[in-house]
């Protein structure tokens, strides 16, 4: 094997190795988060009355579970999610087409992305309950259909209720909207962060850990890219189609 001096130091210069070194650091995670995601980002189509479930996050459901998007994996083909309910964290894992019980109740699994998994349910009387009309009121009944229906209603109210031009998350700090929704940098490092979306002291609606730049996610029915990403101190988010 042929030896290199570059800078004054010798190297072994064997392509094959070079190159399985090079795969193998970026296989792997490094000391700023996990690897990287396989792909593909989505599987299946999300329908404009879906329940969507953020990574992280947890969603009442029709019937009062309370389902949780705990999980997930790619490789580079397909996608699965890993979804859980109640205490003991007992956790399904799901693809975009197959079908899934949750407390009693029937779901189709129409979509699931690195950030969502988004639920239809199957019962005339469970897709009623989650379209249920925001009512008027700020008590916690009132706050809890503003931020999780899915209404038309509500939707428009949640995305009109977001930054149009993005927005810049604060390490240790909130970003309260007007809408009851706040984001919060939790772990900002050098190439990934970390932050969390609640509404109105609810559980909290997502928990985004380890995203990079380029990364989608979603607040408040916005799709945000993440831009930049400063050590210790910030993130951008960036609206999708801005």
């Amino acid at each position: 094997m042929r030896q290199r001096t570059i800078a004054g130091r010798r190297v072994m210069a064997g392509g094959f190795t070079a190159v399985a070194l090079a795969a193998a650091l970026a296989g792997c995670g490094g000391q700023d988060g996990p690897p990287r995601d396989k792909g593909p980002v989505c599987a299946g189509t999300a329908p404009a009355d879906g329940m969507h479930v953020l990574r992280g996050g947890s969603h009442p459901l029709p019937g009062g579970a309370l389902v949780t998007y705990s999980d997930a994996s790619a490789d580079g083909r397909t996608r699965t999610a890993t979804l859980t309910t109640g205490a003991s964290g007992a956790g399904t894992r799901v693809r975009a087409g197959r079908q899934v019980s949750i407390g009693g109740h029937a779901y189709a699994v129409a979509q699931v992305c690195t950030y969502r998994v988004v639920l239809e349910p199957q019962s005339a009387a469970d897709r009623a309950a989650a379209g249920a009309e925001p009512a008027a009121g700020h008590d916690a009944a009132a706050q809890r259909t503003r931020c999780f229906s899915t209404a038309p209603a509500a939707r428009a109210a949640r995305v009109a209720g977001m930054p149009p031009n993005g927005m810049t998350v604060l390490q240790g700090r909130q970003n309260i909207r007007p809408t009851g929704i706040t984001v919060g940098g939790n772990d900002i490092g050098s190439k990934t962060a970390t932050f969390t979306v609640t509404c109105a002291g609810d559980p909290v609606l997502a928990d985004y850990q380890h995203v990079r730049s380029g990364d989608t996610v979603e607040i408040g029915d916005v799709l945000y890219t993440v831009g930049s990403i400063h050590s210790g101190t910030s993130i951008t988010l960036v609206p999708q189609g801005s």
